[in-house]
């Protein structure tokens, strides 16, 4: 059985520079975290001996954070973007996690326009900025 969710973090290490944990952020700036986010169930194809499975994840970064108009939040912004372009570029390529025999038709995409602020920590000054995306495949059953 193919453990998808380590399938996902290695083709990620292997194809970006940053090392992203897998399901925890850490506290340190720059701490990059991939988090499955639960989705509905697969659909089944009657008869094509498929099912298409929608795989949700949040990709979240904890950055040092700026009270006043320097350019620290708007940078931590950027980086969250160049992630979502790095997603993008992955779906044009077709270059895909390889989750082995019996699962192919992969979709990769953003599923927001912009990274979002999640929180902030005022007594640390700390920021965790996040975005949604989904991979869509398909698995024989």
């Amino acid at each position: 059985m193919t453990n998808i969710d380590k399938a996902l973090q290695e083709w990620i290490l292997k194809n970006k520079a940053e090392t992203p944990l897998f399901g925890w952020l850490d506290a340190r700036d720059g701490a990059i975290a991939i988090i499955p986010i639960p989705t509905e169930d697969a659909r089944e194809f009657i008869g094509s001996g498929y099912k298409e499975v929608t795989y949700d994840f949040m990709v979240r970064a904890s950055f040092e954070a700026s009270a006043t108009t320097d350019d620290l939040n708007t940078e931590n912004m950027a980086t969250l973007r160049q992630w979502q372009d790095w997603i993008d570029a992955q779906e044009l390529a077709g270059n895909y996690p390889d989750f082995g025999a019996g699962y192919s038709g992969f979709e990769l995409k953003n599923l927001s326009n912009m990274p979002s602020v999640a929180g902030v920590d005022p007594d640390s000054m700390r920021a965790v900025y996040q975005f949604p995306a989904r991979l869509i495949y398909l698995k024989e059953i």
